[in-house]
């Protein structure tokens, strides 16, 4: 029996287990991989003693304070009221409380792109952009995210277009500003139909005009991932982001949730380490009771 499972091993995550580990708590993290997003992140901002730092590194010295943690690299599948909760590969962990820090995955296009994955489409430009050195590859989307992927893009493409349906890019000025300076061509009002080739993507259908790309980066948005949570009913948005108050608390007693999953209007990574120490403060004081 835990006091507490963690899910998720983002930055709301380890977070909440070095908080864990504070308090005495005998706590299991059950994550995929360790470090979430930032596996994906170039360069880390905005977080204090962690300027111009990469997202690999930063997570690599996270990792570090959790290194007697026990970890299980594994997916949930389902958690029921008790709390049990069950993993992909069949184990049951039973636990007194559950911290939900499960992030975001990625929107689709909902077109043929799994045809091309791999083969031309990806949704990470930090992992695959040098496979793209010298072709001319499209940016689809109008956020930070698909100009962070445009500019690192920039390094190796022969040619980048950020492709957006809105009139008008989403994105600050200041990063709107580095597409300017990486010469990085904008298409709005523009939205992509058909994805086209044979065995390695070759055209992009866009406005019913075909357009010649290699690469197509998608950067549309996330989705939370709670298809985990069938087995309990927690209170969400119309989005399917959870509601939590000011402790992390879920419409669930005992089950807290931290991170890009909830409902909150700043999605960063000094937030989610709110979050997750957060979480943990509430777990450990409900175990208390």
């Amino acid at each position: 029996m835990y006091d507490v499972v963690i899910i998720g091993g983002g930055i709301a995550g380890i977070t909440a287990a070095i908080y864990a580990q504070r308090y005495g708590m005998n706590y299991v993290i059950v994550s995929e991989n360790i470090g979430g997003l930032l596996q994906e992140i170039t360069h880390v901002w905005n977080y204090p003693g962690s300027e111009g730092m990469t997202g690999p590194e930063f997570a690599e010295l996270l990792k570090k304070q959790i290194e007697s943690a026990d970890i299980i690299k594994d997916h949930v599948i389902k958690i029921d009221e008790g709390f049990k909760v069950y993993l992909e590969n069949g184990m049951k962990l039973k636990t007194k409380t559950v911290i939900l820090a499960t992030g975001t995955h990625k929107k689709h296009l909902k077109l043929n792109e799994h045809k091309f994955l791999g083969r031309g489409v990806s949704y990470c430009a930090t992992c695959d952009a040098p496979m793209f050195t010298g072709k001319d590859v499209i940016v689809y989307g109008g956020g930070n995210a698909a100009a962070h992927s445009a500019i690192l893009l920039a390094i190796y493409a022969k040619t980048v277009t950020v492709v957006y349906h809105g009139e008008k890019l989403k994105m600050d000025n200041t990063v709107k500003k580095k597409l300017k300076d990486k010469n990085i061509k904008i298409k709005t009002k523009s939205k992509i139909t058909e994805l086209k080739g044979d065995k390695f993507l070759e055209k992009i259908v866009i406005n019913d005009k075909e357009i010649k790309a290699q690469g197509l980066f998608v950067n549309i948005g996330s989705v939370p991932t709670t298809e985990m949570l069938n087995g309990l009913k927690i209170k969400h948005n119309k989005q399917g982001f959870i509601k939590v108050n000011e402790l992390m608390e879920t419409s669930v007693e005992g089950v807290y949730a931290a991170g890009d999953v909830i409902d909150k209007q700043l999605r960063q990574l000094v937030t989610a380490a709110s979050d997750g120490g957060i979480a943990s403060f509430s777990a450990y004081r409900f175990i208390g009771k």
